[in-house]
Order: structure tokens, then C-alpha cells, then sequence
């Protein structure tokens, strides 16, 4: 089993380059995350374009550092901004994340259960400031929507006996 683990950046702005400093000034080799979501802010202005957008942080084949003594086994996914504030697209985009991962992980017989920091960390109660529960509620519908309207159609075609 492994764990994918929410964090939220208490930041309104943000990327890896910029999560990847934060973490080597506090003693970090490298970010901890292994990806995070931009909510498409800069320092300066907003881009629809990266509203969002995914970044790999650190390859989910190395253990992160995202949790305090709990970072075996896990996915850190950090979503750009404050506290449960966060943008559709960051949602929709989460959401695609997990799915991905979820498919991936689950071709090797590995199941995934949703967290978030709070969960791990009582110094950290805001983080990632979600309702899990109506979070994983949500996941599940976009879960059967997803494989009720995408079917991989090679497969479709796969299994349709021809006429002869």
C-alpha cells in the first residue's frame, strides 16, 4: 500500500524551483515533494496556463521528505497555496494525478489511500486544509466518470467479433 500524502505550500505563489530552495536552505538535499500543483500565481501575476499545471518534484522512486518520521511508502503532492484554498484546476488536476498514479501503482497489485499532512503532523492542522472525506467522495465520482466515458478503445476493439 502505499500513501499519497497532501500538502498545501502557505504560500500564494510557488513552483519546484522555488519549493526545491525552501527545502535546501532548511537542510534539504533536495525538494521532498515528488510533485506539485501551481495554481498559475507568480510572484508578480497570474497565468491561466499554469493554473494547474503538475510539476515532478523528486522521482516517486526515492523516498520523499514531506512528513515528519512517516515517508516510507509514500507520494508527497504539494498543492500551491494557502490552507485549503485552492483552484479548480488544482482539484481537477489532483485528481488526474491520483487516477494516474492509482492505474500505475495498481498494475504492480499496490493500492493507495488518501491523506493529508494534518493527519500525520499535530504542529501542521491546516495542512492541507481539506475535507478528505467529501475530497475522496469526490475522487470516486470522477473515478467512474473517467472510466465509464474514456474506454481505451483498442481494448474495445479488441474484445468486438467481426462478421463473417
Amino acid at each position: 500500500m502505499i500513501e499519497i500524502i497532501l500538502h498545501c505550500s502557505d504560500c500564494n505563489y510557488g513552483n519546484v524551483q522555488i519549493i526545491d530552495k525552501w527545502h535546501k536552505k532548511r537542510g534539504f538535499r533536495k525538494i521532498g515533494y515528488h510533485y506539485v500543483i501551481l495554481n498559475g500565481r507568480d510572484k508578480i501575476r497570474y497565468r491561466i496556463e499554469r493554473d494547474g499545471l503538475i510539476q515532478k518534484g523528486r522521482p516517486v522512486t526515492e523516498k520523499g521528505a514531506h512528513v515528519s518520521y512517516h515517508n516510507e511508502n509514500t507520494i508527497g503532492i504539494c498543492l500551491i497555496g494557502k490552507s485549503g484554498k485552492f483552484s479548480e484546476r488544482q482539484i481537477d488536476s489532483l485528481f488526474s494525478l491520483i487516477y494516474t498514479l492509482e492505474k500505475e501503482l495498481a498494475k504492480k497489485k499496490i493500492k493507495i489511500e488518501l491523506h493529508q499532512h494534518s493527519e500525520y503532523d499535530p504542529k501542521k492542522k491546516f495542512c492541507a486544509g481539506l475535507d478528505m472525506k467529501d475530497l475522496i467522495n469526490k475522487y470516486k465520482l470522477y473515478v467512474l466518470v473517467k472510466d465509464y466515458f474514456f474506454v481505451d478503445i483498442d481494448k474495445l476493439k479488441k474484445g468486438v467479433k467481426r462478421r463473417k
